[in-house]
């Protein structure tokens, strides 16, 4: 019960840290959301900020995605083998 919690609660507020807004903006000074469609993704992230912000953008993508499964298998590391 305590990791469903922990994963209903914690998962959302990872998927919703703005990283990719923030790296960009850290890297060039310019916000995303005010240029072009305002659109805040990886492909805005290469397009105005570069190509470093862009590889930044798809690093923080996926070590967000790779932090919800392994906070996912802490929990429920007995459901995955099988025990």
């Amino acid at each position: 019960m305590k990791g469903a919690i922990a994963i209903f609660i914690v998962c959302p507020l990872l998927g919703g840290l703005p990283l990719i807004g923030w790296i960009s903006y850290a890297l060039t000074g310019r916000q995303l959301a005010k240029l072009g469609t305002g659109n805040i993704s990886v492909s805005a992230a290469f397009y105005h900020g570069g190509k470093l912000a862009g590889i930044l953008a798809v690093l923080s993508g996926s070590f967000k995605g790779i932090a919800a499964v392994i906070l996912a298998r802490t929990f429920f590391s007995l459901a995955r083998s099988g025990k």
